[in-house]
């Protein structure tokens, strides 16, 4: 469980970057925030009190899009909307690292 305490760490303590006056921006950081909430509901029980809710959605899928959108909006984004998406970038892969070591303490 240390690999997963170590990557639920490192995500909690990041927080969740802001939105955007840019409407695409804007609607990634929605999606952002939809699966970051997804992931909480799942894995902070886990983590807390060893509870499992399951949830009926995605996860893994839902990460790779979110990967991909981040990576389409870098290259038609502005120098000052650049920043924020790196924050995107990085908080994703903070999500991606929790939610595989979620995975792999429950093939255990």
């Amino acid at each position: 469980m240390t690999h997963l305490i170590d990557a639920y760490t490192r995500w909690s303590n990041e927080p969740c970057p802001p939105g955007s006056s840019r409407d695409d921006i804007d609607l990634l950081h929605a999606e952002l925030a939809t699966v970051d909430l997804w992931l909480a509901d799942m894995v902070i029980p886990y983590v807390e009190s060893g509870k499992r809710f399951p949830l009926k959605v995605d996860i893994s899928e839902a990460l790779r899009h979110l990967s991909g959108g981040v990576c389409r909006l870098r290259e038609s984004a502005q120098r000052q909307d650049l920043s924020l998406l790196d924050r995107y970038a990085l908080y994703v892969d903070l999500m991606e690292g929790v939610f595989r070591a979620y995975e792999a303490e429950l093939r255990f």
